[in-house]
């Protein structure tokens, strides 16, 4: 029996260790708007400033005007483009999830006779 259990320790143990062998380096702080229009302004690559965001995971949520205050201001159209897609796909990944989790609570969707909606505790 207590091998058994030994054995199931150096498995947890194992995984354990696997596990936060895979963390890995931490990302890069994600650059400000401030350091986007800096960064254009001084001539930097509309290629090395989105290859900074990628890196670093930087998600921008932004109106629209704003967006057209960067162009104003230098910013590349594509640095433009990459900053309001990071805000589309992170609007995506909020539905996605919300939609993943929405029965969390609920459970699984039922129809009750011939109404079209469910609740679990409809009568």
């Amino acid at each position: 029996m207590a091998a058994k259990y030994r054995s199931w320790c150096l498995t947890l143990a194992l995984v354990a260790a696997a596990g936060c062998s895979t963390l890995g380096t931490p990302r890069p702080a994600p650059p400000t708007v401030a350091e986007v229009v800096r960064l254009s302004k001084e001539g930097v690559a509309a290629d090395e400033i989105i290859r900074r965001m990628d890196q670093s995971g930087a998600m921008y949520r932004m109106p629209a005007s704003q967006l057209a205050k960067l162009h104003d201001e230098g910013v590349a159209d594509s640095v433009i483009d990459y900053m309001n897609q990071t805000n589309i796909e992170a609007a995506r990944r909020d539905e996605a999830f919300f939609q993943a989790n929405r029965y969390m609570w609920y459970g699984p969707p039922f129809y009750y006779r011939d109404y079209p909606y469910w609740h679990p505790f409809w009568p």
